[in-house]
């Protein structure tokens, strides 16, 4: 909720590509640094900042596509788009998951 809180203040200032990017470039950070999982101060902060990079991406995404597709194409795109977001979420879980177990 703060990731969206934040957006909705600084939105006006940056571009949502930018906001969206950094999100991305937030979630990475967060996931690499679940390799240092054997600190447990770290791992908090990883799952923080994940958090707050991902409350931050979403609410960023589901504007440009709701303003940015046409309406003609909602229904597929969107349908479409709840399926690669179902995956994604199933890749990041699973690679959240290796990265405490690799240690």
């Amino acid at each position: 909720m703060t990731g969206a809180f934040l957006i909705k203040r600084i939105s006006h200032k940056f571009s949502p590509y930018k906001i969206l990017f950094s999100s991305s470039m937030l979630i990475g950070f967060s996931q690499l640094m679940l390799y240092f999982a054997d600190q447990p101060v770290l791992t908090i902060v990883s799952f923080l900042i994940f958090g707050f990079s991902v409350g931050s991406f979403f609410p960023t995404a589901a504007t440009i596509f709701q303003t940015r597709v046409p309406k003609d194409f909602h229904g597929r795109f969107f349908s479409f788009r709840n399926m690669m977001d179902r995956f994604i979420f199933q890749a990041v879980l699973l690679l959240t998951g290796f990265l405490l177990d690799a240690r």
